[in-house]
């Protein structure tokens, strides 16, 4: 005899973070001034046996849906692959780099992190880093001249 349990199981896990998109929105010899859109939630989606969804509808959430916050719980900012940054809170998505050297290069990420809730310790879940950014700075007393404009049209998930 076979027997099929029908019971509901009911699993609780912290979403996965879509990957956020930084952009430099103005610099100085010394400074780069960052923004990012807060970056929206993957959620799981459960399939039967059958394969059909018996899960959420949605795959993705929206950050407005947690009442405006960020479906990160930190963001981590790293310059030239160093750690600049360790947890910017959830509600910023701006930030300013400042004491950089003028005519210098530099690689910028961000990186969106949840954790979750365990026993009452914090457990880092999913790191979900931007893509590299990179600006050369202008030299100390020469002004900044647009030699290269390029735009790549993408459709966000």
């Amino acid at each position: 005899t076979f027997w099929h349990a029908s019971a509901c199981i009911v699993e609780r896990s912290p979403a996965a973070v879509d990957s956020p998109h930084l952009f430099v929105v103005a610099y100085t010899e010394s400074t780069v001034r960052l923004f990012w859109p807060k970056p929206r939630m993957r959620i799981p989606v459960l399939v039967d046996d059958a394969g059909k969804e018996i899960g959420p509808t949605s795959r993705v959430c929206n950050p407005s849906t947690k009442g405006g916050t960020s479906a990160a719980a930190f963001y981590r900012v790293e310059v030239n692959g160093r750690v600049l940054v360790d947890r910017l809170g959830a509600d910023r998505n701006k930030y300013i780099v400042t004491g950089c050297v003028p005519g210098n290069a530099y690689s910028l990420r961000l990186i969106a992190v949840s954790e979750e809730m365990r026993r009452g310790t914090r457990t880092t879940f999913d790191e979900s880093p931007s893509e590299l950014t990179e600006i050369m700075l202008p030299e100390s007393g020469k002004r900044g001249v647009l030699s290269r404009l390029a735009c790549h049209f993408a459709s966000f998930p």
